[in-house]
């Protein structure tokens, strides 16, 4: 497990991403996998996190992600 990051930090890691749309991948389950240890806590493993964006890449703008 690697070490963890909130979804603030999940914005400085991926710029041009905000805690909405982290929020939003949550909500719709198409994000990276999370922890929810409290109810106004969340954190990503960022070993987990960088997989999860290695799935995301394309070749073309046309392409659906």
């Amino acid at each position: 497990m690697g070490a963890k990051i909130t979804p603030s930090g999940m914005t400085e890691k991926y710029p041009g991403t905000t805690t909405g749309y982290w929020a939003q991948l949550r909500f719709r389950g198409e994000g990276p996998r999370f922890y929810k240890p409290s109810p106004k806590v969340v954190f990503y493993d960022e070993d987990e996190c960088e997989e999860w964006f290695a799935t995301k890449v394309q070749t073309q703008t046309g392409q659906v992600a």
